[in-house]
């Protein structure tokens, strides 16, 4: 366990790095009631089922078994934030890896290629992927349609981050399902793939994949002076100059969680901040 609380194993060599989180979106200890029927679990609509991520968990523990060579990683906070990996990213969890990979997509199709319509991963590698998991019975296709999970920690610095199905359905809802069927296909696929052999393409500094706000000095005109804000009226000048970048705002946010906090609540009560 590092000092974030992440749990890490390291099997093999292996320049893969695999991933699932260990919380879910429930706001409280709740017991979890399952309800069975045919291939689906689900719950007796009190609470979630928690398949967003334990299902992902699965697959890994799965490839562990399997002594699939890669760095695995169960990171904690995803569904508050990135907390746990965008720590481990700032410690150089990642250094030297070529791929992110995380079970954690709900249906049963999709490989994420953008997160946040940021490219996350190359056409190469999703069309070599594909071909993989068709190999073994599991159809999948290019999905551009990604959201905000654990790898998106850390496509300024791995070529090739991506998020696969598993076949949850309504996840952080009491109508969540898993489709059990479906993620045993995938646990046994997942450990015939060639992950190694997947090609590299994607170049993580490439300013022409990587939108607007990671480049606001090429795009927007004046050169943003960030250099570590430490109050909300600096953040509000480098916006209103078109410069703001997202990354100070995530520095800002872990740096100064009070404040943070503060300008969230008034904007949640209504409160007019700062004009």
């Amino acid at each position: 366990m590092d000092s974030h609380g992440n749990y890490i194993l390291e099997i093999g060599s292996s320049r893969t790095l695999f991933a699932a989180h260990i919380d879910t979106a429930d706001r409280q200890m709740t017991k979890v009631r399952r309800v069975v029927k045919g291939d689906y679990v689900s719950t007796d609509g009190a609470t979630i089922l928690g398949a967003d991520n334990r299902s992902g968990i699965v697959i890994l523990l799965h490839l562990i078994r399997n002594k699939v060579p890669g760095k695995y990683v169960f990171f904690v906070g995803e569904e508050s934030g990135r907390i746990g990996s965008t720590f481990a990213a700032k410690d150089g969890i990642a250094d030297g890896m070529d791929r992110v990979v995380c079970w954690d997509r709900y249906g049963e199709t999709s490989i994420i290629t953008h997160q946040m319509g940021e490219r996350s991963c190359s056409d190469d590698f999703t069309n070599a992927l594909v071909g993989e998991y068709k190999r073994f019975g599991v159809v999948l296709a290019p999905d551009n349609g990604g959201a905000y999970t654990d790898s998106y920690s850390f496509i300024d610095e791995v070529p090739e981050c991506t998020n696969i199905s598993i076949g949850y359905y309504n996840q952080h809802t009491t109508s969540e399902t898993q489709d059990v069927r479906f993620l045993m296909e995938m646990a046994e696929a997942s450990v015939l793939v060639d992950w190694e052999g997947l090609p590299v393409s994607r170049d993580p500094f490439s300013v022409e994949q990587r939108p607007p706000w990671k480049y606001a000095d090429s795009y927007w005109g004046p050169k943003s002076t960030y250099e570590g804000y430490s109050n909300v009226d600096d953040l509000v000048q480098e916006a209103q100059w078109g410069t703001l970048r997202k990354d100070a705002v995530e520095d800002f946010l872990w740096e100064n969680p009070k404040e943070s906090a503060e300008l969230l609540y008034d904007l949640l009560m209504g409160v007019n901040v700062h004009g």
